[in-house]
């Protein structure tokens, strides 16, 4: 069988006459070979479809479908597609006749890089008019049906009981099984076990299904036959989260955060909320994309398009041939670190940098310290712009240098290279140090578990994160006997210094009260686990399964977990090194630093940035001007130094600003 041939689509300029493909599947069995219609249409007169949002897998791993011709003497043509999107087909048409589908690696010439760029570039208007999109997260497996029908219970539930408070609806208007839904919430529950699973499907790892749901009207999450409202997936998991807290202890789940942050973006279009393109992207920096360049460009179509626009980034697949994808990342990452720059934005020098171990299969791009890169790695520090965590209207806290503006020319200049017809590679910016590290404890590493935790899991957990705490208490902890004394920098006991490193100033819930009930709370179970290391048995696991057992049956007295209540006040902490630093001022502070830090590295505050800075002194050989040697700095990355946030330090300088060459 001859291969499909795509006909090209009649395209202008003008957005008007965006043309696309539609795919029409008639009815069929639910196994043999999937045939199906290709036409295109002009977008403005398009007949209703639907989209399909999938995760295309391992792109060697290919699957033929049969393209029917219109014409009667043109026979059927083979069509290459990813595997995985081949169980969907079979599923739908053994459904009956359903509206035209849009699906990406059909109706999207993938060899054509010109048109898949403007195909790309249109595809938030895609999404946006169809009907319906369906979110094929795979075929039914693992009592996938009784893990939606479980969500679909704790979603009515929720709703009901919100209902209730407000005065909507009576308390015995819930069906016998809904109501009785949290007996089924408990340790081994096979229907929470399903749902588990189902969460753990690697569909939520995807970068691009995150446009593919923000932007659609009616998003589904399909799995086998059965189907479910994505909103309705999502306030199942609100419901366990708020009325079950404690079954996360036993089942972690890295994507409940995901689905999270996949509602507060899909929540900020909504109600219109504008973000920057960058903490947009740090938010949902740890999806996986195939081509690194769709670490950005997947998220091009949504509300910081025009972000985008006036930066001139837009999605481009059609580089020369021969040119390698890290060269084109490369190339990405820093048009998009100087323009944000050239526009007076100097937040973009607080994104994390990427910590790649022998454990990651990526390769380190050839990027000044100063350029970020956009991929993502578990020992990746979290930001201290906070985008990951779930607060809509989260403002910057910090102002280090009191509000300082930030202009080219002014308070940075990008230095260009010797060969002028490259990105510049060197940045100098204006500053002052006001500390060096003294002492560094390990960077704080996150626990990633999945699937359901046994009591003696949790302790051995327990044991690996108070081995932890050992560690950086020997560090930034004081000695009991000044734990009441003063922290010279800002007048309050140097133990409660502490504690606001470690939460980066964050408070809980915004409220001084409950992070000061929660601290309290930590501190009473931390002062019995410290007699463990005295006694010599914290190198034992039994000690900690003992706590954790009463743990448990404190929780059926509505007592809860303290750690866990912490865990959730110090994301920051994440693979950062609590840090003692030797003030310019001859004081001390405690900082919380990236993990790549190193004792005597210096912090410093440069104008335009709300927070500081962590510099590594190198030098390089000026061979335009002198000829001579001159200091350099290498960026580790942004900090919090207790005591210099609210611009301190800023306001009592006493050093002359100098300028500091980033390379």
């Amino acid at each position: 069988m001859d291969p499909y041939q795509y006909d090209s689509l009649t395209s202008t300029d003008g957005d008007e006459d965006l043309y696309i493909r539609l795919l029409t599947l008639p009815s069929g069995p639910r196994d043999g070979t999937v045939s199906c219609e290709i036409k295109i249409h002009k977008f403005s007169e398009a007949p209703e479809y639907r989209t399909v949002s999938y995760r295309w897998g391992d792109p060697n791993d290919r699957g033929t479908i049969h393209v029917t011709s219109i014409s009667p003497t043109i026979g059927d043509r083979s069509l290459d597609v990813p595997k995985s999107i081949i169980p969907f087909l079979l599923r739908t048409r053994v459904r009956g006749e359903t509206p035209p589908l849009w699906i990406d690696s059909i109706c999207i010439n993938q060899a054509n890089k010109e048109e898949k760029e403007k195909q790309v570039r249109s595809m938030g208007k895609i999404y946006q008019r169809a009907k319906l999109t369906m979110m094929w997260i795979g075929p039914a497996a693992d009592r996938s049906d009784e893990a939606l029908d479980f969500a679909k219970k704790l979603n009515e539930n929720i709703r009901h009981r919100l209902a209730v408070q407000g005065g909507k609806a009576p308390k015995d208007q819930l069906t016998k099984d809904v109501a009785n839904i949290d007996k089924h919430v408990k340790v081994g529950s096979p229907k929470l076990e399903a749902y588990f699973d189902l969460l753990e499907r690697p569909y939520f790892e995807r970068a691009w299904i995150v446009q593919e749901i923000v932007l659609s009207q009616n998003p589904w999450i399909v799995c086998g036959d059965a189907s479910l409202p994505w909103l309705s997936l999502f306030c199942s998991l609100v419901y366990l989260q708020s009325v079950h807290v404690w079954v996360f202890e036993f089942y972690p789940s890295r994507r409940s955060e995901f689905l999270a942050t996949l509602r507060l973006t899909q929540h900020n279009l909504e109600s219109k909320f504008d973000i920057e393109w960058y903490m947009l992207l740090l938010r949902h920096r740890s999806c996986q994309a195939t081509d690194s360049r769709d670490k950005v460009y997947a998220f091009w179509n949504l509300h910081c398009m025009e972000q985008f626009k006036r930066l001139d980034v837009k999605p481009e697949y059609s580089e020369g041939v021969g040119v390698k994808e890290d060269e084109k990342m490369v190339k990405l990452c820093k048009t998009l670190a100087i323009k944000t720059l050239r526009a007076g934005d100097a937040n973009i020098l607080r994104i994390p940098r990427i910590v790649i171990s022998t454990r990651d299969n990526l390769q380190h791009l050839q990027l000044p310290s100063w350029v970020p890169d956009w991929r993502f790695t578990d020992d990746t520090p979290r930001s201290l712009m906070q985008s990951e965590n779930v607060i809509a209207t989260w403002k910057d806290p910090y102002a280090a240098t009191c509000g300082s503006t930030f202009k080219e020319y002014v308070d940075y200049k990008l230095l260009e290279p010797e060969d002028s017809t490259d990105l510049p590679t060197r940045l100098q910016l204006t500053g002052f140090q006001i500390a060096e590290i003294l002492q560094l404890s390990p960077k704080w590493d996150l626990h990633q578990g999945s699937g359901r935790q046994t009591l003696w899991e949790q302790a051995s957990l327990l044991q690996w994160t108070q081995h932890q705490i050992i560690d950086w208490e020997d560090v930034v902890r004081p000695p009991h006997s000044q734990k009441y004394a003063k922290y010279e920098p800002t007048g309050e006991t140097k133990l409660d210094a502490m504690y606001r490193m470690l939460t980066a100033g964050i408070l809980l819930n915004d409220s001084e009260s409950e992070t000061r009930v929660a601290i309290d709370a930590f501190e009473r179970r931390q002062r019995f686990l410290r007699i463990f290391p005295s006694l010599g048995i914290h190198q034992f696991v039994w000690p900690y399964f003992m706590v954790v057992l009463i743990m448990q049956f404190l929780r059926y007295f509505g007592i809860n977990n303290p750690e866990f209540t912490f865990r959730v006040m110090v994301p920051c902490m994440i693979n950062r090194s609590g840090a003692r630093l030797r003030g310019m001022d001859g004081k001390e502070y405690l900082a919380l630093v990236p993990g790549l830090s190193h004792i005597g590295d210096r912090v410093v505050l440069v104008k335009g940035l709300n927070a500081p800075l962590v510099l590594r002194r190198s030098t390089y050989l000026d061979t335009r001007d002198s000829q001579e040697t001159r200091d350099t700095w290498e960026l580790i990355g942004d900090c919090y130094v207790h005591g210099a946030m609210k611009g301190e330090l800023w306001k009592a300088r006493d050093m002359v600003c100098e300028d500091l060459i980033i390379v």
